[in-house]
């Protein structure tokens, strides 16, 4: 063997130790469930249930994060949301968008492609989602709303020591709407995709950043 290709070799072998080093002291490896309809459609558009994501062992994520937490109805199970509010905030839904204490975090853009439909686990019956790109927490992210019959305006005061979730998908939800306040110790900032549920040939979902 040249030296010039056992240069390589020992370069892939350092690299490599280095990037399994990095994998398994930092993060966990997770497919998102696809056993759970509701879970399925609560993830979108962000992600899809059989994405295969990291998520953060370390660290301590923030509000505008994607958060993996315990399911505070079954704990070997798990919730994905994004931390919207802390304990002692007041949280508004107007017509599915948000109101944190009274500001308003939504933007007027459309995410530039075309509306989303869905079939709604609850109802059984597809529907249509616009799509908009939110500004929230210093984070540009998409969500999904319903352009008929949104949901009805609700106040709620996450409780002390809690934090609040909100799915992506603000029609067809399950978020803390449904199962209430989230104890923040329980939960880890899902911070990359590495690629989607159709596999590692589907570009548009592979190696992607989620915030």
């Amino acid at each position: 063997m040249s030296g010039f290709y056992r240069f390589l070799v020992w370069t892939a072998l350092i690299l490599g130790g280095l990037g399994g080093f990095l994998y398994f002291a930092f993060f966990d490896v997770w497919t998102l469930p696809s056993d759970d309809p509701q879970f399925a459609v609560s993830v979108e558009p962000t992600m899809s249930a059989g994405d295969l994501v990291l998520v953060a062992r370390h660290g301590n994520p923030s509000v505008g994060n994607m958060v993996r937490c315990a399911d505070p109805d079954e704990p070997r199970r798990w919730v994905v949301g994004r931390w919207v509010a802390g304990g002692g905030d007041k949280v508004v839904f107007d017509n599915e968008s948000l109101l944190i204490n009274g500001s308003h975090f939504s933007s007027p853009r459309g995410c530039g492609r075309p509306a989303t439909p869905l079939t709604n686990p609850a109802s059984g019956a597809q529907e249509t989602l616009a799509c908009r790109q939110i500004e929230f927490g210093g984070i540009t992210h998409e969500a999904l709303f319903a352009q008929e019959h949104s949901e009805g305006n609700r106040s709620v005061t996450v409780d002390p020591g809690k934090i609040m979730l909100v799915s992506d998908n603000r029609h067809m939800h399950l978020d803390s709407r449904d199962f209430g306040s989230i104890d923040p110790s329980s939960c880890q900032h899902i911070v990359f995709r590495l690629w989607g549920k159709s596999g590692f040939g589907d570009a548009s979902h592979r190696l992607t950043l989620i915030w």
